[in-house]
């Protein structure tokens, strides 16, 4: 939210010097119902567009942000739905050896009591 603030603060910090010496330049009026508007109104005008243009441009860059991220997101974990789905049958057969390595272990102990080198 900061940086919004930021930006809000430098459109409004180049609109207002940039807008006022275009206006010098160019002799731009601008009427509104058959008045011409004062120079402090043409510029509240200009920067009150200013920062409509930099809120439009802040929300389309948050939700292009945004939507790089869900892409992201979505990618990876279809790669890994991939990976898994490739690789499940090498996944059950480690962990069946793991686990009947674990229980075979556990056997022998029961068996044959603990092992000689480990000392109780």
């Amino acid at each position: 939210m900061k940086n919004f603030f930021l930006a809000v603060a430098i459109a409004i910090i180049l609109a207002s010097g940039l807008g006022a010496a275009i206006w010098e330049w160019m002799d731009i009026n601008i009427y509104f119902s058959d008045e011409l508007l004062s120079p402090f109104d043409n510029l509240m005008l200009f920067l009150a567009l200013a920062v409509l243009f930099v809120i439009v441009g802040f929300i389309v860059a948050i939700s292009m942000f945004g939507a790089i991220i869900i892409g992201l997101v979505a990618a990876a974990a279809a790669v890994f739905t991939l990976g898994l789905s490739v690789f499940w049958p090498v996944l059950v057969v480690v962990a069946a050896i793991g686990i009947w390595r674990h229980h075979q272990k556990r056997a022998s102990v029961r068996a044959y009591g603990s092992p000689p080198y480990i000392q109780e």
